[in-house]
């Protein structure tokens, strides 16, 4: 009996002193970190709070939590990412003048070179090298647009996030009433005015306009695939037989007999126009107005295109941007890693924003969560040959004026080549102007 207690005694020491050996070695984990397999242990990293600026391009606060910040801090729980608006009465400018200074900034393509004027931007060719980042999974015309802005030294100055695309919006009930078939997914801008003058009509004292692309003529003739401004000359390019062409077709739809006013969004939600030519921001509003029980029979089809190049359209890019300025570099190419990774590019999609990864599966789960797309042409988006035109200069604005009043001009009457001619030289005296100052 002596020996077997004896023994148990020593065997019960034995277990407790295992015990408080493995609660000390947990209490050590818990305050200096996991075991690096050095012998030596590591602190958890100090968090790191990343500001986040958005120009040029929209993200609502929903949106921004559920594809950017949500899947960050549940990779990487140290880091928190918060989006900063410019407030009211203030520019990116400005504050960048009063040094208060963004992390990342999400933005639209042409903004890129404003950015890079305000040092907000960094080459993230090392960082792709440092960590091993497969750019190969991007789409190559979303890596295209982007390398535009590089120099020879081959810079990659900002992350594809989601791809924007122009599209047609019908309203299938204009053209029940009026017995003409629907519009198709590949048609040219001459099938799409002919369309359009179909449905122009006026019953029961109603107006009904047939297509519209909107007031401002400038953003939609990107889609078209124009060039605007000659970087080695420095001057606007607006006389050129493509733009004669494009302000063409423009004078042809809009002097439609009924079809002559501008055709807005609302006038497409509340029935009076049938064929609106926007971009997939509009889808949101559509969203909004199924939840309120306000749904329309809409369809969308591809934006028309012309006859030689079929489907071809320009690169609406939505960008991230690492800022020169931020001291948490790492950290923010931690978030560009995490929110093109296929589960974070699998929200995007489900919610109606185009994934800019390779995987086709994307396209499938696209719109998912939102109700205004079922039974839609979802896969109209994805039919596009996407070609990277149009670097952004710092002069758009000036030239885009003069664009817009060209089209006002020749709806008033003016010759299309006299009203190009026109405007290319008063944009071209601005420009010397402000590059005189």
């Amino acid at each position: 009996m002596w020996k077997k207690s004896g023994f148990m005694g020593v065997a019960a020491t034995l277990v407790m002193a295992l015990a408080l050996a493995g609660c000390g070695s947990s209490s050590d984990n818990s305050s200096e970190g996991a075991d690096n397999g050095t012998g030596k242990t590591e602190k958890p990293p100090e968090p790191v709070t990343l500001i986040m600026y958005q120009i040029g391009s929209g993200i609502e606060d929903n949106e921004f939590n559920e594809i950017i910040a949500n899947p960050v801090k549940q990779k990487y729980p140290y880091i928190t990412v918060e989006l900063q608006r410019i407030p009211q009465g203030e520019t990116l400018e400005s504050m960048v003048g009063a040094k208060q200074f963004p992390d990342l900034v999400f933005a639209g393509i042409l903004d890129i070179n404003r950015l890079k004027d305000l040092g907000l931007i960094t080459d993230l060719n090392p960082f792709i090298k440092k960590y091993k980042y497969d750019v190969k999974k991007l789409q190559p015309d979303t890596t295209a647009m982007v390398a535009k802005y590089a120099t020879d030294k081959g810079e990659m100055y900002a992350m594809p996030f989601t791809l924007g695309y122009p599209i047609m919006y019908y309203n299938r009930d204009l053209f029940d009433k009026f017995a003409v078939s629907y519009p198709k997914d590949g048609m040219s801008w001459e099938d799409a005015i002919a369309l359009a003058r179909r449905v122009t009509r006026q019953s029961d004292g109603v107006q009904y306009q047939g297509m519209d692309v909107g007031v401002a003529f400038a953003r939609p003739s990107l889609s078209m695939l124009q060039e605007k401004y000659d970087a080695k000359r420095e001057k606007a390019l607006l006389t050129t037989p493509s733009w004669v062409r494009v302000m063409g077709y423009y004078k042809e739809w809009r002097t439609i007999s009924g079809n002559e006013k501008p055709g807005t969004i609302k006038m497409f939600q509340d029935g009076q126009l049938a064929m609106k030519i926007d971009f997939n921001g509009a889808l949101a509003q559509f969203e909004d107005m199924a939840k309120q029980g306000k749904a329309l029979n809409w369809d969308m089809v591809t934006q028309p295109t012309f006859k030689e190049q079929p489907l071809v359209v320009d690169t609406p890019l939505q960008i991230l941007l690492m800022a020169g300025t931020s001291k948490h570099q790492d950290e923010v190419f931690k978030v560009f890693e995490v929110v093109t990774e296929m589960e974070s590019q699998q929200i995007l999609s489900k919610n109606a924003r185009p994934p800019v990864l390779t995987d086709k599966s994307l396209e499938k789960i696209y719109g998912e969560n939102f109700v205004s797309l079922k039974g839609k042409n979802i896969a109209a988006p994805f039919k596009y040959k996407h070609m990277p035109i149009n670097v952004s200069t710092q002069y758009d604005a000036i030239v885009n004026k003069y664009i817009n009043q060209a089209s006002a001009n020749v709806l008033k009457g003016t010759d299309i080549n006299t009203a190009l001619r026109e405007a290319e030289e008063a944009a071209n005296k601005e420009i010397a102007s402000q590059q005189g100052q």
